[in-house]
């Protein structure tokens, strides 16, 4: 994808405007240096640059009116704009939870079936990046260049800013190392880790029984976790969760390996 720039244009019969659709692209290559052809990368991406300009909008100390890209003095489209603008970023804001969600259910059925090949994933077209037509309408509404420029800048300043060491799944998550749940507790906080620590040392995922290994010997510091039993089987223990036995582990490990490669590249 070409990257859209903020060059003024020649065309007399534009303003000096960028669409919707190419700000989005724009917030997305500023928020994300390294953005991932993967899909739940581009998800999230997506979801957090449109997020970035929602609060914008919400601004009342912001000058982002919208605009159309063909000038015409007498328009009364205006407010549809504005209408059709707002929903067009709410609905990518809300791309990713959508892509999870899809994705956890797929997972489930495929971990409950007695299915052997991997099905192909899909997702409902409304519930994609665009709904419908709208990512046209996105090309045809947007703003003036001068007004998003500072919008960008502002975008830059949270880019560059010190980044504080990732502690729990964060991190986790931006490699797709795992099928992150809806309802995320500590077990997974603790497991998205050791799963993290073994993928850097290793280059590739633990297998089930290494990463029961590595949870009951070598589990990620700062969780206070010890090893117990109960009613009669190995089981780990952690404050504030209730305990975990390796039958408990090996369902979890399931779910959250389902469709997942062993072995997953680092970024550079």
């Amino acid at each position: 994808m070409k990257t859209p720039s903020l060059k003024y244009s020649n065309n007399p019969k534009e303003i000096d405007f960028i669409s919707l659709y190419d700000l989005l692209d724009l917030l997305v290559d500023v928020l994300n240096k390294d953005k991932s052809g993967q899909n739940l990368d581009e998800t999230f991406h997506y979801s957090t640059a449109a997020e970035r300009l929602y609060t914008e909008l919400l601004n009342k100390t912001t000058s982002l009116p919208w605009r159309a890209k063909e000038i015409n003095p007498e328009s009364t489209d205006r407010d549809n704009i504005s209408i059709d603008g707002v929903a067009i970023v709410k609905h990518m804001m809300g791309w990713n939870k959508r892509y999870r969600v899809a994705r956890i259910k797929q997972v489930k059925e495929f971990a409950a079936s007695a299915q052997q090949d991997i099905p192909l994933f899909r997702m409902r077209a409304e519930d994609g990046q665009y709904n419908g037509a709208s990512s046209l309408r996105a090309k045809e509404i947007g703003f003036n260049r001068c007004d998003v420029a500072t919008l960008l800048e502002k975008a830059k300043a949270v880019y560059n800013e010190p980044k504080a060491e990732s502690v729990g799944t964060n991190e986790i998550k931006s490699t797709n190392l795992l099928n992150a749940p809806e309802r995320q507790d500590g077990w997974f906080e603790v497991i998205a880790d050791m799963t993290k620590l073994f993928h850097d040392k290793h280059n590739k995922i633990p297998n089930e029984t290494q990463a029961w290994g590595q949870l009951w010997t070598t589990p990620p510091e700062g969780y206070a976790i010890k090893i117990g039993k109960d009613r009669g089987e190995d089981c780990l223990i952690m404050p504030g969760e209730k305990s975990l036995s390796k039958s408990q582990f090996q369902k979890r490990w399931k779910n959250y390996t389902a469709l997942k490669p062993q072995i997953i590249p680092n970024k550079t």
